[in-house]
Parts: C-alpha cells; structure tokens; sequence
C-alpha cells in the first residue's frame, strides 16, 4: 500500500492559529490587508490559499494572481486571467480593470503571490484596490525578494500589515506526516526530519516523496518508519546559485552559522564576522533570532558547506566544535561532538560514551545508537572508561529498544552483561534491562526474572534503589507490593554510585505516589533534585514531577488548575512524554463529560504510546478508549476494544479499573446493574490493595453513578479516613455515598460541587438527580431547586448520557444532550452533524426543551442552565 502513497495529493496543513491571525488582519476597516513573508518553501501560499478557500466558503469571490519575473515587462500580465470573467477585453486599460474589480469590492478577496515579483502595472492595481478601494487582499514575497515600488507603499502606509509565517513545528510535521500515511510516524523520524530540513515546508515535501520512492517507508506495528535519506540534488541547486556569488569571507560566515548547532553568534562568529553576518541577513541569505544567525534556507547552509574543500571543512568543523565545547553548555558539547563524529574528526572514547548518555537523556535514540555502533565499532581515539563504558552499552541497549528494535536490544544487553561487573553498574543494567522487559516486550515475568538473577549481586545500596521498580513490575503482574522504599533522604546518599537507577527508582516512586494520591511531593522532590546534580538522565523525568502536581491538584478538588497544567504539559514536554500526557487529559476530560474530545485523545495516546510508553500505560489507555466508546452509546465498539487488548497488558491495576469500568458500563445497559457494581468494586479493592487508592476511589464514582452507593460506601470510607482533609476528592465521593445511603439530599448537593469543581463533573450530575427526589418539594430553603440549579447548570458542558435515568425536569438524555451543546452556542446544523440527527430534529427537541422548562429561547435556556 505504501508504494501507492507517493501519487496522492500532498497533505494541506490547516495552521489554525496562523490563519486566524491572517483573518483578524482581513477584517480591521478601512484597510484589511496582509503581506505573508518567509524563505522560499515556508508554505506562504499554502497558508494563503487555506485563507483564500475559507473566504471562499463565505460566499467571497476570489481572484488569484501570481508575480513572475518572466512576465516584468508586460503590462497588467498577472491580471490577464481574470479579464474575460470581469466581462474585460485584452486591451482594456487598468482604469477599466480597477473598476470592474472595484464593483466587487465587498464581496472578494485579492490574493496576490510572490507581489515583488508583478509587473508596474499589475502592482499599481493592486495598491489602488487595496489602498483606494478596500479591496481586502492577502499577498505574499520571499525574504530575499526586495520590496519596491507599491507593495512598498503599502506597508509604508500601514494599509498592509506583515505576518512572518513560521516554520513547521516538530508536531506539525508529525501531524503532515500522519495525514499523509495514516499511521503514526516514529518520533525519531520527526525529530530528524524537523532537523534536516529546519521546518521548511516544501524541503520536506521533497524529502519525504523520496523517501517514498526509494522505498524508504516502513510500516510496523507502533506506525511508521522512515528511512534517512539525503536532500535532492534538484532541491539544492537553487541555493546553490545562490551560494556562488558569495564572497570567500561571506561563504565562510554562511558556513559557520549553519554549523553553529543553534548557539549564539557570539559564540560561532568572530570579529568582523558580525558586520558580514548582519548585510548576509539584510540581503535574505541569513535570518537573525533572537542572538542566533542561521542560513535562511537549510539548503543555503548546505550549498556553503559544499563548496568548502574537504580540508578546510574538517577545519572549520574542529574551530565551531572547539567553541561550542568552550561554553561549557551541555546541549552545545553534544552538539560539538556529533559535528566532529559527522565529519569524521577525532572523538576522545570518554568523549563518546558522555554522548551516548546525553543523547539518551534527551530523547535522541537514533542518535544515542549511532554514537553506541561507533563506539563498538571502535572509531574514536580510545574506549571509555570506568562507569562510562558500562553506561554507554547500557543506554545504547535502552535506545535500540525504544526505537522498536527488540531483537537487537535483546543482544545489546545480552552483551553488556557479560562485560558489566560492578555492584552500580550491575543495577543499572537490571533497572534498564528490566525496563526494555515490561514496558516493550511486555513479559513482567521475565523483567522480574532477570532483577531476581541480578539481585543476588547487588550491594543492599543498589538493592535499595532499584527497589521501587522492582515492586511497579509486581504491579503490573498483579502482585500485591506495598513494601515501603527508603526515604528521599537515604536513597539521596545512595545515588552517587548510580545515579541513573535513582532516578528511575524515583520516577517508579511518583507513579506509586501519584496513583495513591499522595500528596507531599518527596519523591517528585528527590527527581528534582537528581537532575539538578547529575542532569537529564531520563527524558520524561521531569513529566513525571508534573504528574504528581496534577494529581495533587485533582485530589484536593482544583480540576480546574489540574487540567490546566496538563493541557501546558502537552504542549511543552518531551516526546517521550507526549503519550502520557494525552492519556492523562483524556481521563480527566472523559470524566468531566467532554466525550468528544476525550475519545480522540485516548486514540492519539494509543498512538504515542506505541513508540514512546516510560511507566506501561498501553493497557490503561485501549481500555480507557472502551469506556469511552460504551458511554457514547457504541457498546460493539467497546467489546472490540476489550478484546483487543492482550492479557499482558491486563494485569495492571490502571488498566484493571478502566476495564472493570468499561465492562460494568455495558452491563448496565444490559440492565444488570447488581453484577456491574460487584465487578467496579472488586477492581477498585484489587487497586486499593496495591496502593493504588485514588484510581480505586474515581472509578467508584460509576458505582455512585449506577445509584448503588452502599456498594461503593465502606471501601471510600476506608480510604477517606486513610488521608488528610486537604484531599477533598476522596472526602466529597464518601460524603455522596453517605448523602444518597443516608437520604441526605444537602450533604449530596454540597458533595457534588466538589465533584463537579475537581472535575468529576458526570458522576456529580447522576448522584444529583438521585438526591433530587429525596429533597421535599417545598421549603427547607428550597433544596430540590438548588438541586437541580445545580444540575442544569452541570449539564450544560456535560455530553455523558446519565445512568441514573431522566430527571423529575422531564428531559429525555437525548434532550439533555441537545440542549448542552445549545448552551455552547452551537447553531441547530451544528448539533445534528455532531449527533448525527437532522436539522429539524434539532429544531423539534430545543422546542420540546423550552416548554419543558418554561423558557423562550436560547438565551432563557441558557440563563436556566446557569450557562452565560
């Protein structure tokens, strides 16, 4: 299938925030105007033809015309095109021309590449459209193209306004990438491709066909893999040109920016250097951010080196890797070594090992692997030495596994310990090792095994740290290990010998912490501290700090702030982390009633996690993809996900509660609501028992939901009384337990409100209208009305259809469903696509809605759902 792929249409990127920005400009009066600049291949005319088929969409008339230096000379050439539609003969004057557009003034949108680039004529038009006569317009011109003339005066004025478009971001490409296969690529792919050819939109284009011509893409089982491929030879002739008429001191300026690793200018450049670089970015051969110069176009950078002779680029590369190393910056060694391994320059052993490490704490496997394959090939100076040499195959063994490649990993660390002697050197190969086990060839068994066979080896210092992993991989077995670890403090005197293994003692520590809700942070505390002292050791340790804050916050009711911080989180965490991430806000927002949303994160994770899953949260995620599915009303959907998911990936208590979940889901709608409240609580004491006690006590919030409280009361009781009075989640699912066993409708409603607050916003609207009946119609401070005020006001964002059955308002689930998204401000054609019902579907249930409820309209549903 995948030969078939390089004859589809290119994917077309839809950049929201760019084309929002674009359209802001568009509609400021008297002028709307934009001018999108950037290096040739940016996607400057892709944005502005996605601008162009919005306004399109909107009724506008579009009248496109493109600069061609070929055509300079011939009057009005770029208008040529329009001239019979505007009812226009060929030898018509612009004065003709600007009125028959001029009549369209306010129902067309100009769009005007490469503007440099137009003849006088057709420029002058262009300015008196925009200038004289409103004419909205969206034009655009290369860096290096001068701007003259009145596309000059058009910014000159301040008619036109200027939007640099960017280059493609990491997770943009992911994104083309993904559209363009329909299966995940691997994020080493992206990150090399992001490098290669620095964002540029039409670079990559080129790159990634080839790929696909050469038969350079690979299909397995976590997505897609792309071969490294060079740029194409016609892709680079271009810049080529453009190259050859540097001067020798400019070409070597270019050349040093392109090898400067991103660091500052005052680092890479030298003297009079800097007068050159600053007319190279004046001339559009070089851009400028921030104190960085880099080439304009990643060709240019290439083109300049190319001319260098092989002599003068291995001493060019050894001058930048010296000052680069001189900073003392870790991120500007690293980048120094691998210029020196690239160009094929000498490499201390010692050296090397270090940036197989740095390169592995960063997330770079492929490159981690080729500076491990280098090392056991032997191309550097010397070996490493000491714990280095034990590091390196240990991480180089890690990274293979983290690129998929198993079998390999399998033989690296099948070699390492057979070299590997020492009591620290023996615990990290088990804690990695064991790793590779679990989480990718997922045989917990066999991880265990292996630390069992170590074990006996190991120093109690190393037993001691390695420790925490060893009771997750119990977990994950289904074994009960609620042995203590040390305390941060001890294990902290213990790291010295074997940091890498604190760390991931640590990072297993969290997740424990995380998962019971604790909350005093020692052992997000100690990975703090562990990265201060020895730097990044493992790329998603940091994600896992925040993890804790996250359920920190949910545990004390702030759902709010605690989805917050994980939306910042996906935005700017590491790759490895991306899947954990998009899990966790799918959990947060599926038990806060945004289905929609939740059910496409849960598949984005299923795909993140298949190349990148640190702490085995595969299972958890395909299960949690089923309770979605069940609650959006697709029960053979779900089924099919329950079955998917293998039985190694079941005996983790995360993965456990969401099955148990999913499956008690489906028999209630079944009807058999008994059975399904025997299996949630069973899943949620199994969880309980392993330490797991806030995932045991949000899944029993489907047993509240189901109106069966005395099933989840007594173990929410137990837990309650376990943690502190801060953590109000658990204390407001015991007080609604109690409230609906008690017949207590004041103590459910104020239950509820801490629900709804720490984002537990479905299982609050069902023990509401539970609770609602038992209130007395009249007085008692009219308690029923607070009840169901309540209720509408949660319903309002809520898409979860209830358990509970419809409430004494009268609205049938499906009305509920309605009249949320009417709340939202969604027109009646946006409620049935989403459905998937008719218009006068729609139209007849909003009808229904404002009788029911006594209400005029949208707004007065609005105003009675607390929705303003």
């Amino acid at each position: 299938m995948l030969a078939t792929l390089a004859g589809m249409d290119w994917p077309i990127l839809d950049r929201p925030a760019l084309l929002d920005d674009v359209q802001h400009h568009l509609a400021r009066r008297p002028f709307g105007a934009v001018l999108l600049t950037g290096p040739s291949g940016v996607g400057k005319t892709t944005i502005a033809r996605c601008v162009a088929e919005r306004q399109r969409d909107s009724g506008l008339r579009i009248l496109e015309i493109v600069g061609m230096a070929e055509l300079g000379h011939a009057p009005l050439a770029a208008f040529a095109r329009h001239s019979a539609d505007l009812g226009l003969r060929s030898d018509d004057s612009a004065r003709a021309l600007i009125a028959a557009i001029g009549e369209l003034a306010s129902s067309a949108l100009l769009v005007v590449d490469d503007a440099p680039l137009l003849d006088p004529a057709s420029a002058a038009v262009v300015y008196q459209l925009v200038r004289v006569l409103g004419v909205p317009a969206v034009l655009t011109a290369r860096t290096d193209h001068d701007l003259v003339g009145p596309v000059e005066r058009l910014l000159h004025e301040q008619v036109a306004s200027t939007i640099e478009v960017p280059a493609l971001l990491g997770a943009e490409i992911e994104r083309l990438l993904r559209l363009r296969f329909g299966a995940p690529p691997r994020p080493d792919d992206v990150a090399r491709l992001t490098r290669q050819t620095s964002g540029n939109a039409l670079l990559l284009r080129d790159v990634v066909v080839r790929t696909e011509r050469w038969g350079g893409v690979h299909r397995v089982e976590a997505g897609i893999e792309l071969d490294p491929i060079d740029i194409p030879a016609d892709a680079a002739a271009s810049a080529g040109s453009r190259v050859a008429e540097l001067e020798p001191a400019q070409l070597y300026v270019v050349a040093r920016a392109a090898l400067g690793a991103g660091a500052p200018a005052a680092t890479v450049l030298a003297g009079p250097e800097h007068r050159i670089a600053s007319r190279l970015v004046d001339d559009g051969v070089l851009a400028r951010e921030g104190d960085v110069v880099r080439p304009m176009h990643p060709l240019v950078g290439e083109a300049a080196l190319r001319r260098l002779t092989d002599d003068e680029h291995g001493a060019l590369v050894d001058e930048v890797a010296d000052r680069l190393t001189g900073t003392g910056v870790a991120g500007l060694r690293f980048a120094a070594l691998v210029l020196r391994t690239a160009a094929g320059r000498p490499v201390a052993g010692d050296e090397l090992g270090w940036a197989v490490g740095h390169a592995y704490g960063q997330g770079e496997y492929l490159v981690a692997v080729d500076l491990h394959d280098r090392l056991r090939a032997g191309l550097c100076d010397d070996g490493p030495s000491g714990s280095r040499a034990a590091a390196w195959l240990v991480q180089g063994a890690s990274a293979l596994s983290w690129l998929g490649r198993l079998e390999a990993a399998d033989e690296a660390f099948e070699r390492a310990r057979e070299q590997i002697t020492s009591a620290s050197e023996l615990a990290l190969l088990a804690s990695c090792w064991g790793a590779h086990l679990a989480y990718r060839r997922f045989d917990v068994e066999a991880a265990l095994a292996t630390a069992a066979e170590i074990g006996p080896l190991l120093g109690p210092a190393e037993e001691a740290l390695l420790a925490p992993e060893i009771r997750t991989w119990r977990t994950l077995a289904g074994q009960i290990a609620r042995t203590e670890s040390p305390s941060d403090g001890r294990r902290t005197s213990q790291a010295s010998g074997a940091p890498a293994v604190a760390v991931r003692g640590a990072i297993a520590d969290v997740m424990l912490h995380a998962m019971a809700g604790r909350a005093d942070g020692e052992a997000a505390g100690m990975l703090v501290d562990l990265e201060r002292r020895h730097g990044v050791l493992e790329p998603h340790a940091s994600a896992m700090v925040q993890l804790q804050a996250y359920f920190t916050l949910l545990g004390r009711g702030r759902g709010e702030d605690a989805r917050q911080l994980v939306e910042a989180q996906r935005v700017t965490s590491s790759v490895d982390a991306a899947g954990i991430w998009s899990y966790t806000l799918a959990i947060h927002l599926m038990y806060g009633g945004r289905l929609g949303r939740a059910a496409a994160l849960a598949t984005l994770a299923v795909d993140q996690l298949g190349w990148r899953d640190p702490i085995g949260l595969m299972g958890a995620a395909r299960a949690l993809e089923a309770v979605i599915a069940v609650q959006r009303g697709d029960a053979a959907g779900a089924r099919s996900r329950l079955d998917s998911i293998p039985e190694s990936h079941r005996g983790d208590p995360k993965a456990a509660v969401l099955l148990a979940e999913a499956e008690a889901l489906l028999l209630v709608a079944a009807g058999e609501v008994t059975a399904a409240a025997e299996r949630l609580e069973q899943a949620a004491e199994q969880a309980h028992a392993h330490g797991f006690s806030l995932v045991a006590a949000i899944s029993l919030g489907t047993c509240l939901r189901m109106g069966v409280p005395e099933r989840a009361g007594a173990l929410l009781r137990e837990m309650a009384s376990g943690v502190s009075s801060e953590l109000g989640l658990y204390h407001a699912l015991c007080d609604a337990a109690t409230g609906l066993a008690d017949r207590d409708p004041a103590r459910v409603l104020a239950a509820a409100c801490v629900l709804d607050a720490a984002g537990m916003t479905v299982a609050a609207i069902d023990v509401l209208r539970q609770a609602e009946p038992m209130a007395p119609p009249r007085g008692a401070g009219e308690l029923r009305r607070r009840l169901q005020e309540a209720r509408f006001r949660m319903q309002a964002t809520c898409e979860a259809v209830p358990l509970h059955g419809p409430g004494r308002d009268g609205l049938s689930d499906r009305e509920w469903e309605v009249a949320g998204l009417a709340c939202a401000r969604r027109t009646s054609r946006e409620i049935a696509a989403e459905l998937g019902i008719s218009v006068r579907t729609v139209d007849n249930h909003l009808h229904n809605i404002y009788r029911t409820l006594g209400v005029a309209g949208r707004a007065g549903l609005r105003s009675a759902l607390g929705a303003e």
